[in-house]
């Protein structure tokens, strides 16, 4: 007997995954990550990166600050390597102090999270983006969940050609072509200048 494990049952050949026992298990919410966190990861990297827990300090708000905009997973794995991260850009600042023994505990905040992780990862202003004119709301679904995508248009002089950028799959390409033939069809309710909707 043979026992896998698999984030996306889409990439298992058929013939395969017909011969298989699925066990479906749900992901970790963010609360038992926080938990994880806190009991295991935190204690774990913090030793492993020659630190310890008298030098660094996570705060509950930092923790789901970085699961919410870093992470994007069910398990914990990319959890653990951003807290490890962390803990080197803190462990890097214990080495080159001048006077270790008064070495003054860091509590991690905002600015030492982007520091050692960059920018989020996540949108986290989606809601206020979206009311500027032109925006619209297209969703994407991976192995990881699902997540919000930004779908903004511009409009510039030419023959009224229909330019689409990034990675679109075929359904996005079409949703895109209806919207556009449905404001075409509705251009003189919408009171749009017919010389800005050409038909070619």
């Amino acid at each position: 007997m043979f026992i896998a494990t698999a984030n996306s049952l889409d990439t298992i050949h058929p013939a395969l995954l017909d011969r298989m026992e699925v066990i479906e298990i749900s992901g970790y919410s963010i609360d038992e990550k926080v938990e994880i966190a806190k009991k295991y990861i935190i204690p774990r990297q913090v030793k492993d990166n020659g630190i310890t827990e008298q030098v660094i300090l996570f705060k509950e708000k930092q923790i789901k600050s970085i699961i919410t905009d870093y992470t994007f997973e069910s398990g914990v794995r990319s959890l653990e390597r951003s807290i490890g991260s962390v803990c080197r850009a803190v462990a890097y600042k214990f080495v080159i102090s001048e006077q270790p023994e008064s070495f003054k505990q860091i509590v991690v905040d905002t600015t030492l999270i982007q520091d050692a992780l960059g920018n989020a990862s996540a949108d986290t202003l989606l809601h206020e983006r979206i009311q500027a004119p032109g925006t619209a709301i297209g969703l994407a679904y991976t192995s990881n969940g699902g997540r919000a995508l930004l779908i903004e248009t511009t409009k510039y002089g030419g023959s009224g050609k229909l330019v689409l950028t990034g990675q679109l799959g075929d359904v996005m390409k079409e949703s895109v072509g209806t919207a556009l033939s449905w404001i075409r069809s509705n251009a003189t309710k919408l009171g749009l200048v017919p010389s800005l909707m050409p038909l070619k």
